[in-house]
């Protein structure tokens, strides 16, 4: 993970953990990732934050799509909007205002003579990116934050944020972000040769293309898995794939429906279950036990870890979306497999409301795994978010 070095101030990888897969604090990400390592450039100086920048090595993968970096060779994308991300304050003038969560702004990247005009010495125009203005910049706490311009299809990161004017202290802010083309040879000796390519250019502007994952292009479910993807609601793997085989956990089924119905509130304590303090998704398992959408175990637990059926998906969507059961037949569902079933009420549910289908033989299997890919179907058809599929059954 790239971040400035000044956020790292000792240099150390103890204690610091890498939030990832979510935009506010409350509903939980996710992922909670420990630090393995941390690399600060050996030629950082904290008195005028020359060579800002560092490297976080993650103990697991994050399950979100690689950004794309500069070039070595790029230059700065003067006059072009950049997106800029961060979960710092608001403002810091005349009094400080939190953020409950993540924050963007569209900012454009000036010439490196207005900020050598503003920092004097300590903006290097060579490893420098130079942006804000028109009220809008980063501000504390969005240090190691992206700087982001999209091109041709791809978003491709050009700076971290490093320092600035005190945000909301002036009616034109201006901030200098560490130029990541400039120390792409330094990344790369650390991590690998990175691959430059993003999306393809004819990809549509507003929904990631297929690109976006390596292993989606042949799955049934390609168009929901990139609507939730694009809606914010599930994210990929480190090396770029999204694994629509893969078995969904009951951690993780907490977190999509969290991010779905927008839970944002934390109802329950911690100890309301013996094992999902400090877990990755505790957060949203929280937030979906408080609204009465999950519940734990006969022992205390929740089992984040075990996996999702199908049987137990639908009835999660069947509370979380509030379905009506008045007038459905759960003795008499279009399936051969889901009479006399524990969610055939729920399943039955959830077909009435053309969320769910079943397989071409003409059963649900309630009892199977719930896969990535058919959990994507069954949100994107829950939110009747716009996918390229064509058909309901066949494996969701």
């Amino acid at each position: 993970m790239l971040t400035a070095a000044h956020c790292l101030p000792d240099g150390r990888a103890d204690g610091v953990l890498v939030a990832v897969g979510g935009d506010r604090f409350a509903v939980g990400f996710l992922q909670v990732i420990e630090a393995e390592d941390v690399v600060v450039h050996p030629e950082y100086d904290h008195a005028v934050f020359d060579h800002d920048i560092a490297l976080v090595r993650l103990a697991t993968p994050a399950e979100v799509p690689v950004q794309q970096l500069a070039a070595a060779d790029a230059q700065d994308p003067i006059g072009e909007l950049a997106t800029i991300a961060g979960y710092g304050l608001v403002r810091t003038y005349p009094s400080p205002v939190e953020s409950d969560g993540l924050r963007r702004a569209e900012v454009p990247v000036l010439d490196d003579a207005r900020c050598s005009q503003l920092f004097g010495a300590d903006y290097v125009p060579d490893t420098s990116v130079c942006a804000g203005g028109e009220g809008r910049d980063a501000c504390e706490g969005d240090s190691g934050g992206p700087l982001v311009v999209a091109e041709e299809g791809a978003s491709v990161q050009y700076g971290v944020a490093a320092f600035g004017d005190p945000c909301g202290a002036y009616s034109s802010t201006v901030g200098a972000w560490t130029a990541v083309g400039a120390y792409r040879a330094w990344i790369e000796s650390h991590t690998g040769e990175l691959d430059g390519e993003g999306p393809p250019s004819d990809a549509p502007e507003d929904q990631p293309s297929s690109g976006s994952f390596s292993d989606v292009a042949a799955s049934a479910h390609e168009g929901a898995i990139l609507a939730v993807n694009h809606a914010g609601i599930a994210g990929g793997h480190g090396d770029g794939t999204f694994r629509p085989q893969q078995a969904v956990t009951r951690g993780q089924m907490a977190a999509f429906l969290a991010r779905t119905l927008d839970l944002d509130a934390v109802a329950v304590p911690p100890e309301a279950f013996d094992d999902v303090e400090g877990a990755t998704h505790q957060h949203a398992i929280l937030a979906v036990a408080g609204a009465e959408i999950a519940s734990g175990f006969g022992d205390g637990t929740y089992r984040p870890n075990a996996t999702v059926t199908r049987g137990q998906m639908a009835a999660f969507l069947t509370r979380g979306l509030q379905l009506d059961r008045d007038g459905v037949d759960a003795d008499e569902p279009p399936f051969s497999d889901v009479p006399g079933t524990t969610h055939a009420e729920a399943i039955a549910a959830i077909v009435q409301e053309g969320i769910a289908g079943g397989f071409d033989d003409g059963t649900y299997r309630p009892d199977d795994e719930v896969t990535r890919g058919q959990m994507a179907a069954f949100l994107a058809r829950a939110l009747d978010l716009p996918t390229d599929e064509t058909q309901v059954g066949g494996a969701g």
